[in-house]
């Protein structure tokens, strides 16, 4: 996942990567001090207990200083090249967020066999509907999106066992 975000046209000062160790006892703890001192732009946070995928992101995003967000899970991989372009048409745009059209989910470690998930909605924006409808099948468990999005949802909800649901909807 890591390696990833440097595979994207960007300057390591162009970006920011927040690791969080979310209370692990596996030794992910070393793991991630010892990538963080391989790259001047990675920053640490610990709970000392889990929390749970929402407190993560968000105590993520608190330590952050970036305008535009995205949580990158640990079993998740950017294709090369993808994020600049995601990114100009954001700003360009100005959006609150902007989702992958291409998803592909790998069978363990064989990146040569893999299932896609599309999103079939282009060029218009995502509305609340969109979300619901099962033929339109739209995925936003991971985005892009602004720091001022984020602020206008109250974060990414801490109150049930789940990772992410509802923070898109919001």
């Amino acid at each position: 996942a890591l390696k990833s975000c440097y595979t994207q046209d960007l300057k390591e000062t162009d970006f920011e990567v927040i690791l969080v160790d979310d209370g692990s006892s596996d030794g992910t703890n070393t793991l991630i001090e010892s990538l963080a001192r391989s790259h001047n732009n990675i920053h640490v946070c610990r709970h000392t207990v889990n929390r749970g995928g929402g407190a993560a992101r968000n105590t993520g995003i608190k330590a952050s200083v970036g305008d535009i967000i995205y949580c990158l899970d640990s079993d998740n991989i950017f294709a090369d090249h993808s994020v600049l372009p995601m990114l100009r048409h954001l700003e360009h745009n100005k959006l609150d967020g902007v989702v992958f059209y291409d998803r592909r989910f790998f069978y363990g470690s064989n990146t040569k066999k893999f299932h896609s998930h599309i999103n079939h909605i282009t060029n218009r924006p995502i509305v609340l509907s969109d979300i619901f409808s099962i033929a339109d099948n739209v995925l936003l468990d991971n985005f892009f999106f602004t720091r001022a999005a984020y602020l206008r949802t109250a974060g990414y909800p801490e109150n049930h066992g789940f990772d992410t649901q509802c923070f898109e909807l919001r």
